[in-house]
């Protein structure tokens, strides 16, 4: 793995000092049984157990009547519980809708519970939470309050006035400029080490008070729209835009026009010292939670037949806006809004991915979503969800 990876994995470690600014809403997880009728038997001792039925929508079943191998899946699992596969707190999967594999493996709480959580199914997406971000836009264009991906970006933000190194193509700059990391701003938060000046996540964290108008401040050396440039807080910002454009505060609007509607209830933030959640990497949620995200996107967008995002948002949103060749090649085939596209499945699954080993993917060919959970903090050369799904994962699914 090049040292590109290694420093996207390190930066997220780093970053993650810079997140412990405030305390997040809390919203305790509805855990009462419910009757489900799966049709199968319990499986065998030893082996994988159904689901447990919560009141929490999720359909639960066995994985060998979803079209999964249970004795390979078994295996697998195995190796995670007991260790042999190193790092992974939690995995989930859900086929066809429906929830086979639930398990959590973690035992203790942490410093990246950020002294907000107690809840051992609950985790840090880190930044995974920039797909949310991706989801928030959505939702704004489909109500109206954005206009679309090309509106011109500093139009919701009429507060900063003019900016320091102004450059007449700051005024070009799109909502998609800042989706697909193509900003063109002098921004560097993996070549520099955690705690150096040139490190322009690290400075921002420890001498702004508004990131965005830190960020926005920056010149440009690319024109938008060309090259990739990863920033978190081009995250933010456009986190900050949603609420701009919605006049609500952004944990608000998240829980109303998304959350609430997916039923999601474990969603804490850490928030910036505006009191605006960090959309860069500053959500927590439980693995099912992230797996009712990643179905919405499975289902264009669409949850218990309501449309929460636009039609043919999805389809865009994983569309290759950006190709990764050469030394950005080891992240993946390439990037769309704020989604990365894999290598996996010969490109056919894309995936939210935080720091640590926090990933949400999505797999249409096999109707499935496999959502899992780390403690990758210092092993910056190995992505272990990459090596669970091409080791054994995938060929489980057999039907």
């Amino acid at each position: 793995m090049n040292r590109m990876r290694q420093h996207m994995r390190q930066h997220m470690r780093q970053m993650l000092h810079g997140l412990l600014c405030g305390a997040a809403l809390l919203l305790p997880a509805c855990q009462d049984p419910v009757d489900v009728d799966t049709g199968q038997e319990a499986p065998p001792e030893g082996c994988m157990p159904i689901p447990e039925a919560r009141d929490d929508g999720w359909a639960v079943g066995a994985p060998g009547a979803h079209g999964l191998d249970e004795d390979a899946l078994c295996a697998l699992v195995d190796e995670l519980r007991a260790g042999d596969i190193p790092m992974v707190d939690s995995l989930h999967v859900i086929r066809g809708g429906v929830l086979v594999v639930d398990e959590v493996f973690r035992t203790e709480i942490t410093e990246y519970d950020f002294g907000l959580n107690t809840d051992l199914e609950v985790h840090t997406l880190q930044s995974a939470t920039k797909s949310v971000v991706n989801a928030l836009i959505g939702v704004g264009v489909r109500r109206g309050e954005l206009g679309g991906v090309d509106d011109r970006l500093l139009a919701y933000f009429p507060e900063y006035g003019a900016l320091e190194n102004p450059d007449p193509r700051k005024d070009a700059w799109t909502i998609e400029d800042f989706l697909t990391m193509q900003s063109g701003l002098d921004w560097d938060e993996w070549g520099a080490p955690w705690g150096d000046p040139d490190n322009d996540l690290w400075t921002t964290y420890v001498s702004a008070s508004d990131y965005t108008r830190a960020l926005l401040d920056h010149p440009l050396v690319n024109d938008p729209g060309t090259g990739f440039t990863y920033c978190t807080i081009c995250s933010y910002a456009l986190g900050k835009l949603v609420q701009n454009a919605a006049d609500v505060p952004l944990a608000d609007y998240a829980d109303a026009q998304l959350f609430d509607p997916l039923g999601i209830t474990t969603d804490l933030w850490v928030l910036t010292p505006e009191r605006i959640p960090n959309m860069g990497g500053g959500l927590l949620l439980s693995g099912r939670d992230m797996a009712r995200f990643g179905q919405l996107y499975l289902q264009d967008g669409v949850w218990d037949g309501e449309r929460l995002l636009p039609e043919g948002w999805v389809a865009e949103t994983i569309t290759e806006h950006v190709s990764f060749d050469g030394p950005l090649g080891s992240l993946g085939r390439g990037y769309g809004y704020h989604w990365w596209l894999e290598d996996l499945d010969d490109g056919g699954i894309y995936a939210a991915q935080g720091y640590g080993g926090q990933v949400i993917y999505v797999w249409p060919a096999q109707d499935a979503v496999i959502v899992f959970t780390g403690r990758n903090w210092d092993d910056y050369e190995r992505h272990v969800p990459s090596e669970v799904m091409a080791g054994g994962l995938m060929a489980a699914f057999v039907e």
